[in-house]
């Protein structure tokens, strides 16, 4: 988070409106107990003063998990899964992700938000793979 707070101050980022996280489907957060990217953009929120809306993107498909498909496979496997549940037009956002690995995820909410006409999306990961 020190980085996040060293690059908003140089490149003059803009601070999120609200913080969203990376949804899991319902019967996956069943077998899980938990959604990883929440327990990450809860006090991540709070840190900076924010808000967390943590049903503004639900994920309404039950897919093959990602990490456990080829870069194209991923690519595929994202169409349609994931809905935005409120407006947030003109609001600028900050995604949380566990986990980024093609960005397959990202880009399609990434994409569902920007239909939405926010004004501006931050992608927020723990950890990047290459």
């Amino acid at each position: 988070m020190l980085n996040y707070l060293q690059y908003r101050r140089h490149y003059l980022w803009q601070k999120p409106d609200i913080v969203v996280a990376v949804p899991l489907h319902p019967k996956r957060y069943q077998q899980r107990g938990f959604n990883q990217s929440d327990l990450l953009a809860r006090p991540l929120a709070r840190w900076i003063a924010c808000q967390y809306w943590p049903n503004a993107i639900r994920c309404t498909k039950l897919t093959t998990t990602q990490h456990t498909l080829d870069r194209a496979s991923r690519q595929r496997n994202l169409g349609q899964v994931y809905d935005v549940t409120v407006s947030l037009s003109g609001k600028h956002i900050a995604l949380v992700d566990d986990v980024v690995t093609t960005g397959a995820t990202a880009r399609e909410i990434v994409r569902l938000l920007q239909q939405q006409q926010v004004a501006s999306v931050q992608v927020w990961c723990l950890c990047r793979t290459l």
